[in-house]
């Protein structure tokens, strides 16, 4: 189930004092994510092993890009689909 922007921000609240990992590559995303909400994020295309108990919040695009492979800007989060998922078991 989607979240709102607010949600996210309370979220990001509790858990200020954590350090946030982040493996988004899409830096007109992650500019977004630092001017509203303060944060200090850098573009990362790492890999993620997820692990029951994980809480992840997944950012992706309200709509489809018009063309596959085509960078698209985003200037708010009315463009993005904002879910907090928790992993409970990681089949293999």
């Amino acid at each position: 189930m989607p979240i709102t922007p607010e949600e996210l921000r309370q979220i990001l609240d509790i858990v200020k004092h954590r350090p946030i990992l982040n493996f988004i590559s899409h830096t007109p995303t992650i500019n977004l994510l630092n001017n509203m909400f303060n944060l200090q994020l850098q573009p990362n295309r790492g890999k993620y092993v997820i692990e029951p108990g994980d809480l992840i919040i997944t950012l992706s695009l309200a709509e489809r890009a018009p063309q596959s492979g085509q960078d698209v800007t985003i200037s708010s989060f009315d463009q993005l689909v904002i879910r907090l998922v928790k992993v409970i078991q990681v089949i293999s």
